[in-house]
């Protein structure tokens, strides 16, 4: 555990933590995390801020390659910029409701990084905030986000990706991003400008992830919005989803609708046909 004398502490700002243990806990009384005062800090995995913290400032934890897990304090309201930039172990972190921004860069290149949810409080988000971080499984984004204008899915992007980001990574987290919006979006979201377009060139693999999730409600969704009709296709994804339980079930009632659905329109149609 922490020295008192590891803390260089300055009317409640903590400047710089000197120490090189693996897991923190800042002294209590502390209302401001100074800039870059744990960055490049490879030794820290875990940190403990206490609850009088209400003040992340920029490049605080930049660097911090083996940072696995660190609590925000209720009360803070921005992740400025480059706070958790290149921090290469962090796998989830939980935003209080006291968030409002999200700087640039904030989570840049967390590689790890799995889940992320923005919390409704959050108004907005600078570019580039997620960039980098191709190992996301889902991203929630409030529709309450202000700080760009246009479509969700722009918001989006541009919380995601500058210029500068390889083609392979956008692939990876495009697909990240529009499964998140398959799960958490109504239709009409769906609909915006580039979505459908964008779903379209990802139907495969966010119809692989559904089952690699086991994900029913997900997959239900993907087929009644691609207004899938081939049994064939069916077939193809009923034989590939064979080891998982829901998304088995749930293609297999899709396509016994769509049977019964052909069958009384067939009905339908002998009836007037003896009728006339």
């Amino acid at each position: 555990m922490s020295n008192a004398s590891d803390f260089i502490i300055v009317n409640g700002e903590l400047r710089e933590y000197k120490g090189s243990d693996e897991v923190v806990v800042v002294p209590d009384g502390v209302t401001t995390i100074g800039s870059k005062a744990f960055s490049k800090k490879t030794t820290l995995a875990k940190l403990v801020l206490p609850s009088s913290v209400d003040t992340i400032k920029g490049r605080a934890y930049k660097l911090c390659t083996n940072l696995v897990s660190i609590n925000v304090p209720v009360g803070v309201e921005e992740i400025r910029e480059g706070t958790f930039e290149n921090c290469n172990s962090l796998t989830s972190i939980r935003l209080p409701y006291s968030i409002k921004y999200i700087g640039g860069r904030a989570f840049a290149n967390c590689k790890k990084l799995e889940r992320i949810n923005i919390p409704d409080s959050v108004m907005g988000i600078k570019p580039t905030a997620f960039t980098g971080c191709n190992g996301l499984k889902e991203f929630i984004l409030p529709e309450n986000v202000t700080e760009f204008k246009g479509s969700v899915i722009e918001k989006i992007w541009n919380c995601f990706f500058d210029e500068l980001t390889p083609d392979e990574d956008r692939d990876i987290a495009s697909s990240v991003l529009l499964y998140s919006l398959i799960k958490y979006t109504n239709e009409s979201v769906l609909r915006e400008k580039k979505i459908p377009e964008e779903l379209k060139k990802n139907k495969w693999n966010l119809i692989k992830v559904a089952i690699k999730n086991d994900d029913a409600k997900v997959m239900n969704k993907i087929l009644n919005f691609f207004k899938i009709t081939n049994y064939e296709e069916l077939d193809d994804y009923i034989q590939y989803a064979s080891n998982t339980i829901e998304v088995k079930v749930s293609i297999m009632n899709y396509k016994n609708e769509l049977l019964k659905k052909q069958k009384n329109s067939i009905d339908d149609v002998t009836e007037r046909e003896y009728k006339l």
